[in-house]
């Protein structure tokens, strides 16, 4: 049997091109907020609070400095608008804010961020992207201060535990592991 490229068959389907395949909802409604200028300056101030990650970050107080300046940026979104830009990188820099190698200082801070957020999102936008959010909060009572430890619980109290039980079920095990 011969590996030549030229030897095997080819598929008589067209090759997709991205402009066929079908768009999601989200997606779709990012896309256009993308032309709404208040948008666009919100979702600028969240990438440039989002760079100082990847440059500035040495010491604790680095962290809530990034932290602040976040929080800060996620506050001038617009009032019509309940979304959050750069959503996974925002959760992916959350996350690792709530490294337990961090002082609890950062961990409140975090969790304060976190909280701003899902007050943001409201239920349904925290139910349709609480499997972005939930993986980095999960383990946060197996390292967390006395002092982390309410304020984690509250956040869970007043957003997580107050979702329809259908988006909460794929969370479960996690929720209930931390």
């Amino acid at each position: 049997m011969s590996l030549d490229p030229a030897s095997l068959a080819r598929s008589s389907s067209p090759a997709s091109s991205e402009a066929s395949l079908p768009k999601n909802q989200s997606r779709a409604y990012e896309d256009g907020l993308k032309k709404d200028k208040a948008y666009r300056r919100y979702a600028s101030n969240v990438e440039r609070a989002l760079s100082l990650f990847d440059t500035t970050l040495q010491e604790w107080a680095d962290y809530i400095s990034f932290l602040s300046r976040l929080l800060k940026a996620l506050q001038s979104h617009p009032l019509s608008l309940a979304v959050v830009p750069e959503k996974v990188i925002v959760a992916k820099r959350l996350a690792q804010c709530l490294n337990p190698s961090l002082p609890s200082g950062v961990h409140q801070k975090a969790l304060e961020v976190y909280g701003y957020i899902f007050a943001l999102l409201k239920p349904d936008g925290l139910a349709r992207d609480l499997s972005l959010y939930l993986p980095g909060i999960a383990p946060t009572l197996t390292f967390a201060s006395l002092s982390v430890r309410p304020l984690f619980l509250s956040l869970v109290e007043t957003y997580i535990a107050h979702l329809d039980a259908a988006c909460i079920r794929p969370a479960l095990k996690a929720i209930l592991l931390s």
